[in-house]
């Protein structure tokens, strides 16, 4: 699609923690439950007090150190503020004591680990480094749907979309109504010319998120495509006052002077 090239490369950061006795609390004179602790330090990452997460965190580093999971978790902590080669550090140490580690899970958070250091690698815009690091991780646990949904978003940023749309469809059988999946089946079907069958995806969307630019903007565009020019315009309108997304607002708007190109033109022809 040559006139609306999206930026599809919106990786999902994947996160395991096992489930801790949600009542229990960290206090730094007593005893804490791990995983408890781990959740809600990523819990406060998450939430922008990412200096609070990474110093929890940080008070247990020796007890925690042959722990794969706190590895990941504090990992997460610095992706989350920007600081890459500190991530990939952690994250090389959870791998390391994966080798000790006895839980059942233990496929499941090695894999985990590797796609969290594939998004370094994308950072980096190390692309084979990351398509075969996340491969590695499917390898291993295939059925994580993170991993499989980064994949795909890979393919798409380098265009093989029918191999991505092998991936996406299978994802969509897991779970109905997912934005992003549904998403970049929109605008697997946009390049591909096929605007109905782009819209009838975007419909599944929760409406709720059709104002968000990306959506918008593809949206905007396939209505369009198919002379649906007041439809589009109103689609657009939405999205004026939503804060971030400036490269798709900035696509959005080019979009907008078409649309509006299109409607006074439809206008000087019906009064001819």
């Amino acid at each position: 699609m040559k006139c609306f090239q999206l930026n599809v490369l919106n990786l999902v950061i994947l996160t395991l923690v096992l489930a801790g006795c949600a009542s229990e609390v960290y206090q730094e004179a007593g005893s804490y439950n791990p995983n408890t602790l781990i959740s809600n330090s990523l819990i406060a990452c998450h939430d922008n007090d990412i200096a609070e997460g990474k110093k929890t965190l940080e008070k247990v580093m020796t007890n925690e150190k042959s722990n794969p999971q706190y590895w990941n978790a504090l990992g997460l902590c610095y992706s989350l503020s920007q600081e890459p080669v500190k991530a990939n550090f952690y994250y090389d140490l959870g791998l390391e004591a994966i080798g000790q580690y006895k839980g059942i899970d233990k496929k499941q958070l090695e894999a985990t680990l590797l796609n969290n250091m594939a998004l370094i690698h994308l950072s980096y815009k190390r692309f084979n480094d990351a398509y075969l690091t996340f491969k590695r991780a499917e390898a291993l646990a295939p059925e994580i749907f993170n991993i499989q949904l980064n994949i795909s978003q890979l393919l798409l940023e380098f265009k093989y979309d029918d191999k991505a749309l092998v991936i996406l469809n299978k994802l969509e059988t897991l779970r109905p109504g997912d934005t992003d999946v549904l998403y970049s089946q929109a605008l697997i079907y946009t390049r591909k010319n096929e605007y109905e069958k782009a819209l009838v995806t975007l419909s599944k969307i929760n409406s709720a998120k059709n104002t968000r630019p990306d959506i918008a903007g593809v949206y905007a565009f396939n209505l369009l495509k198919i002379n649906q020019l007041t439809d589009a315009l109103a689609v657009i309108d939405k999205t004026h006052n939503t804060k971030g997304y400036e490269e798709h607002i900035s696509r959005n708007k080019v979009i907008e002077k078409e649309i509006e190109a299109k409607l006074k033109e439809q206008t000087l022809t019906q009064k001819k």
